[in-house]
């Protein structure tokens, strides 16, 4: 029998839960009795089945009752667990608009864009913001590779054009293009880590190479010409650029090293200079002197003249490059206009011209001149007449 049946039967009825079986079989015998009325009859008999099905009753609405209670047991930890699902989400939510933000806020500082303010601290307003500055990033990463291709172009071209070479701030090699290594005669493992000593040829003095030092160390660029050596002893001559390179706080880290090999332009320039000198020597041997004038639009200019000029003109050489009128003014005013007129005349006509006049020396004295010029094969870059000269003392 249901507990609580039973507990209302005891308190309503006075009956023991346990003796109430018995009773009720008492009670269904004696309306089963003669002398009890139909109904009464009915009740007696049915009252033990009417108590069972009560009694079931309330075992049913207790089972209905811990089902519910499960339920809403069960409904209350799935409430908590998504409660507890959503502020982990709202929680994660907050970190990447915190993180937008963070991200947003640093894009902006590397763009020089102007990036429009943020108008509400949303995840929409981020998100929009987060697309400009991505389209602007692309933009700047665009530009960045094409500055980036530039400078690999302009790389590939000066390492086909010069000898370039880094060093650290020690003087070591750390890094050369295929052009120093071609000239040099040296694998560029061999010349890796190593200083430009191996490179020495001797010919300068050490305070050649410390003011070089003293030049980039103070952060100034060194232009210079350097004759090095090669690997099996050659010896060859570069125009050299010594550029030091700072890192972002203002100090030297490395220097950058380009040179133009101009060994062949030393090696003429020693063949004038000894074909100048030798030049020299003959024209000194002649009696008298040997020159070299351009006569353009009645103006006269030397651009030589050799070392006996003083001694049969009494002319410094100096002046007489520097102002090419003196020689006409020495010419006595007699003979002047018909010496000046014939070799304009010369000129002109692009002949030979020769004439005896008479010059004022310096101490007074009058002295005989014989003057003849020859006109060159070809004009000068101003269209000039080129003559080659000499004066002789007559």
């Amino acid at each position: 029998m249901h507990k609580l049946l039973a507990r209302q039967a005891k308190r309503l009825l006075g009956t023991d839960p346990d003796k109430l079986p018995g009773v009720l079989a008492e009670l269904a015998l004696l309306g089963r009795t003669e002398g009890v009325s139909p109904e009464l009859g009915r009740l007696l008999t049915g009252l033990g089945a009417f108590l069972t099905q009560v009694g079931e009753a309330y075992e049913q609405s207790d089972r209905d009752l811990d089902l519910k209670t499960r339920s809403l047991q069960l409904s209350s930890v799935e409430l908590t667990h998504t409660n507890d699902r959503m502020r982990a989400e709202l929680a994660s939510r907050e970190r990447a608009i915190d993180s937008l933000r963070v991200t947003a806020n640093g894009l902006i500082e590397t763009l020089d864009h102007d990036i429009p303010a943020l108008e509400e601290d949303s995840l929409e307003s981020l998100s929009q913001l987060m697309s400009v500055l991505v389209k602007h990033r692309e933009e700047s990463q665009r530009d960045l590779y094409a500055a980036l291709a530039d400078l690999a172009n302009q790389k590939f071209a000066l390492d086909q054009h010069g000898i370039v070479s880094i060093t650290d701030l020690g003087g070591r090699i750390t890094y050369a293009n295929d052009k120093f290594c071609e000239i040099s005669g040296y694998e560029r493992s061999e010349l890796l880590g190593r200083s430009h000593r191996i490179i020495n040829a001797g010919i300068h003095p050490k305070s050649f190479f410390a003011d070089l030092w003293a030049v980039i160390l103070a952060g100034q660029v060194w232009h210079g010409e350097i004759c090095n050596a090669a690997k099996n002893g050659t010896l060859y001559w570069v125009q050299a650029t010594v550029v030091p390179l700072s890192n972002d706080k203002g100090m030297i880290t490395q220097f950058i090293a380009i040179r133009t090999d101009i060994t062949a332009r030393k090696f003429m320039d020693a063949e004038i200079k000894a074909a100048e000198a030798r030049l020299l020597r003959i024209t000194n041997a002649v009696p008298g002197v040997v020159y070299q004038c351009e006569v353009h639009q009645g103006q006269t200019r030397y651009t030589f003249a050799s070392d006996r000029l003083m001694e049969i003109r009494g002319l410094d050489r100096d002046a007489l490059l520097a102002d090419g009128g003196i020689s006409a003014r020495q010419i006595v005013l007699e003979d002047r206009e018909r010496c000046v007129q014939g070799v304009l005349n010369a000129a002109v006509n692009r002949e030979s011209w020769s004439d005896d006049y008479r010059v004022v020396m310096p101490d007074g004295s009058l002295r005989w001149i014989r003057g003849e010029i020859r006109p060159e094969p070809d004009l000068s870059p101003n269209g000039a007449t080129v003559f080659t000269g000499i004066w002789q003392d007559v």
